[in-house]
């Protein structure tokens, strides 16, 4: 905000906020013995919540230890305010952003030696190929700009990457278009419809960090994690 007032993307965004805020759309239908990639490309659901425990003190301590590292993210237009990052692992510290070059994919040197029982957690956690694993900062009073990762033509949900609540403040909010909040916790992990239209605003005092995971040729425990979290939510769903 300069002089006062809300810049185009800023303003975009808030409009978005209290228009997107409640949500206006039924959760889709239930379908028995779905598999995980209907789940995550047909479905139409907005968002899924893995059931995964996630050591998150652990993970918060080792990230104050590298938070010298954060760099300003996505910033070439000014459109976002407050949203910082690194790689954990990835093409380099520094390669936030999605990048197709012949560099591999690999745990980053510098984080190595200051996030140890973090790199170990993610060794551990059979996913599958990870590309990116970033670390996520959301400086108080700021926001994530009105946008939309189209991973796919058509429009439909798309559940890819995962988010993981290390921190979550009062008063912030992840908004996606039509559906609201994700409700997110501390210690949540979800996989939400990155290719429909979303914000976040973080209104708080403190600083809210999550994690994010781009990852490929997800193995069968992974996918079976998937197909366990849906049938958890629905039945949650299913009351009340």
């Amino acid at each position: 905000m300069q002089g006062g007032k809300l810049n185009k993307h800023e303003q975009i965004s808030h409009l978005f906020y209290k228009a997107n805020k409640d949500p206006c759309k039924i959760w889709p239908r239930y379908r028995n013995n779905a598999d995980a990639d209907w789940i995550t490309t047909e479905s139409g659901i907005p968002w899924l919540k893995l059931h995964k425990e996630i050591p998150t003190h652990q993970i918060l301590a080792e990230i104050k230890q590298a938070e010298h590292l954060l760099i300003n993210h996505r910033d070439e237009y000014n459109e976002h305010r407050g949203w910082r990052s690194f790689c954990l692992h990835g093409k380099s510290l520094k390669q936030t952003q999605h990048c197709e070059d012949s560099r591999p994919f690999q745990w980053v040197p510098e984080i190595q030696n200051l996030m140890p029982k973090t790199v170990e957690f993610f060794r551990s956690w059979a996913i599958g190929n990870y590309e990116r694993i970033r670390v996520m900062a959301l400086q108080p009073k700021g926001y994530i700009a009105l946008h939309r990762d189209l991973v796919r033509e058509q429009e439909s949900n798309f559940l890819t990457a995962i988010n993981i609540a290390i921190t979550q403040p009062d008063d912030c909010h992840f908004i996606i278009k039509d559906w609201g909040q994700i409700p997110f916790s501390p210690g949540d992990a979800y996989m939400p419809d990155i290719n429909n239209w979303h914000a976040v605003f973080n209104h708080s005092e403190q600083t809210r960090y999550h994690i994010i995971v781009h990852s490929n040729n997800w193995t069968d425990s992974f996918k079976e994690t998937i197909r366990r979290s849906y049938d958890l939510m629905h039945g949650m769903k299913s009351h009340g």
